[in-house]
């Protein structure tokens, strides 16, 4: 398949932080949960959530939450790095980190920003922050699971739509899982059809978070159903858009949906 070996960020581009993109805040949070509707639905990885904390650990808990946003905040990016990893070395993984720091913190960069305790651009340089903290996690431990016959999968948000870092979670979840993963961002729409066409993707997931990319979306998976190598491919579908009007994501001819549970 092609790039399935280079993993991850040689096939990856800058993304643009869109604060008012809830797939990001809920996807890192750990609310893009995949619960399945139609095919495939017991193949398909599910994402980490954040467990419930105990009572007694709430206010501590949300203490080094803020802790570490401020380290975000702060210009030194060794700070907010060395909180990160003395973290995951408690025994945290990329997805539990997620779940449990990098979503709390970008929550919280939210409601900065909605406070005016910060302004766009600090939040936007924290955002990257996260991202790349995440993908250093993610190369600092890497999926070990073999990847498995009969398991490919392609993501791609829908064509016009941002690459959100949420999705990001979701792919290394998948490849947690032993499925071959290759990606395209919102500029890559012709890539995506000839990888579509040129590979046995079992999925294709597209992201989609405006209702006025539905006939994108409706007229992307028509084309992936004439085209795609695979005669029988699953469309997945993920984004805040699919927990807000799943009929309509389903109407746009998706088989999967990733809900909030």
């Amino acid at each position: 398949m092609s790039g399935g070996a280079d993993y991850p960020q040689s096939r990856r581009k800058p993304i643009d932080v869109d604060l008012n993109d809830t797939e990001f805040v809920d996807a890192l949070c750990g609310t893009l949960v995949p619960l399945l509707v139609g095919r495939n639905a017991a193949a398909v990885p599910k994402v980490a959530r954040p467990q419930p904390i105990d009572r007694t650990h709430d206010a501590l808990h949300a203490c080094r939450v803020e802790e570490f946003v401020q380290l975000l905040l702060d210009e030194d990016d060794n700070s907010c790095e060395d909180f990160a990893f003395r973290e995951a070395a408690s025994g945290a993984d990329p997805q539990r980190m997620a779940a449990d720091y990098l979503g709390p913190a970008a929550r919280l960069l939210g409601d900065y920003w909605r406070m005016d305790v910060c302004d766009f651009m600090q939040v936007t340089v924290c955002m990257s922050r996260i991202q790349r903290l995440f993908w250093r996690l993610v190369d600092e431990c890497p999926p070990s699971a073999e990847c498995r016959l009969g398991h490919a999968i392609l993501f791609s948000p829908v064509p016009g739509e941002q690459h959100s870092f949420g999705q990001s979670v979701v792919e290394d979840a998948f490849r947690r899982d032993g499925w071959q993963v290759d990606c395209c961002g919102f500029d890559d729409e012709e890539q995506m059809h000839r990888l579509a066409r040129e590979n046995e993707y079992q999925i294709v997931a597209l992201s989609i978070s405006g209702e006025t990319f539905l006939p994108v979306m409706a007229a992307t998976v028509l084309r992936i159903r004439r085209r795609s190598r695979n005669a029988a491919v699953s469309i997945m579908a993920g984004g805040s858009l699919v927990i807000d009007q799943p009929a309509a994501v389903r109407a746009a001819g998706a088989d999967l949906l990733a809900l909030d549970v």
